[in-house]
């Protein structure tokens, strides 16, 4: 009995031949090795003496007098500037890139 491309597929069974490996890639394009060094660990962020220096959590939060707020989940291990702009009112900083405001009537953040 002949089996149809569609039982095929059903059964996990692809017509297609199957998808070059990375060793036979590397055969075809082979890569160099940079000779730039690259050093084992990035230097850390430093920021101006009169920032609050906080450390982003596993969660993507970080406190601010005694409030837990989310900043973002790309950011966890690293440390965020925190600069009062105002009475009250925060500007958040990743290395030099402002990513938002922070308004401590409402706790919200905005970008």
């Amino acid at each position: 009995m002949r089996r149809s491309r569609k039982s095929s597929i059903a059964f996990g069974k692809s017509t297609t031949p199957c998808a070059p490996t990375s060793a036979s890639i590397r055969k075809l394009r082979p890569h160099k090795e940079s000779p730039r060094q690259y050093p084992s660990r990035r230097l850390p962020i430093e920021y101006p003496g009169h920032f609050l220096v906080e450390k982003v959590t596993t969660g993507g939060t970080f406190r601010l007098q005694h409030k837990l707020l989310y900043i973002a989940n790309s950011l966890v291990d690293q440390h965020i500037g925190l600069e009062e702009t105002d009475d009250g009112v925060w500007s958040i900083y990743f290395n030099t890139v402002l990513l938002a405001t922070l308004d401590e009537r409402d706790y919200i953040i905005r970008c």
